[in-house]
């Protein structure tokens, strides 16, 4: 398990190195759209907040590592239908204090922080102009075990094999 920890390490550092997050968003999505790759359980949701600029806003997860019900309304739902911004207060710490719901959260500025949270089962949100993301614990995978297959038992070779859906089976390999 050491060896992997730092095998995984070793490789994050090659691909992702210490580049720090950049203030448009559209870079930060693409950088991680390019390591993370452009898989089908990988969310990039879009939408815009409601301030006086409508600033852009992204918020990334992968689908069955996080736990539905806390992203989609402690995260999701408070940053679409969240109060207007007051005038004048900072919109880093307005997004922090007074939309996001969720308990556990951290600030990141760099991308390898970004990937390792998301591959972790936590969800990210990046903001336009902002230079930081913030982290917030979502984690929550469904705890089902690799068992036997019913429909094709094998005489020789491996008795286990992943039998649910292929994006279950997917983030039991993540």
């Amino acid at each position: 398990q050491q060896w992997m920890e730092q095998h995984f390490q070793k490789k994050m550092e090659e691909k992702v190195g210490d580049k720090k997050m950049s203030p448009r968003l559209y870079e930060n999505v693409d950088r991680l759209q390019a390591i993370l790759g452009k898989s089908s359980d990988i969310v990039f949701r879009e939408l815009e907040l409601n301030n006086p600029e409508h600033t852009k806003a992204t918020v990334i997860y992968i689908d069955e590592m996080v736990n539905k019900e806390i992203t989609h309304n402690y995260v999701l739902r408070p940053l679409i239908r969240q109060e207007k911004q007051a005038d004048g207060q900072d919109l880093w710490e307005w997004l922090k204090e007074r939309v996001v719901q969720a308990g556990e959260t951290k600030e990141f500025s760099d991308l390898f922080s970004a990937v390792e949270a998301v591959l972790n089962g936590n969800t990210i949100v990046l903001i336009d102009g902002i230079e930081k993301g913030l982290d917030i614990g979502t984690k929550g995978w469904t705890t089902k075990g690799i068992d036997q297959p019913r429909a094709e038992s094998v005489v020789r070779g491996s008795q286990e094999g992943l039998s649910e859906t292929i994006s279950f089976s997917l983030s039991m390999i993540r």
